[in-house]
């Protein structure tokens, strides 16, 4: 699945059997019933703010609360400082989110602390 900027078309791989455009909020429930229908067994989220519709991109929260698969949530940037919006979605993503993933030490503890986010280690490093 893709997110389409409004008014745009890109010429996408055959991999990518669906497309959202980002400001349609009907379109985000098809991809939901889309998913449902597909059988796939995980949903993996890119997130980034400005990328979805919706006050702060909650048109993906409408998706994800739909969906019958788990969740796993990338978050490339967790806001210190967030708007109201930007908050409510950020914790609808972590309740409707089986896992997350983030790109720093400082977004998981944002993440503990403001969005009770529970951290799990991951494997050693060598």
């Amino acid at each position: 699945m893709a997110v389409t900027d409004p008014g745009q078309h890109y010429d996408y791989p055959e991999e990518v059997r669906f497309e959202i455009p980002e400001r349609d909020l009907t379109a985000y429930r098809r991809a939901a019933d889309f998913l449902t229908l597909s059988h796939a067994d995980l949903l993996c989220v890119q997130h980034e703010f400005g990328i979805f519709g919706g006050p702060a991109g909650a048109h993906l929260i409408n998706l994800l609360r739909r969906l019958r698969q788990p969740v796993v949530t990338t978050l490339h940037t967790v806001l210190q400082e967030p708007t109201d919006d930007q908050r409510r979605v950020m914790a609808e993503l972590v309740r409707c989110s089986d896992a997350l993933v983030v790109m720093t030490d400082r977004g998981r503890v944002i993440l503990e602390l403001d969005y009770a986010a529970s951290s799990a280690t991951g494997p050693a490093r060598p």
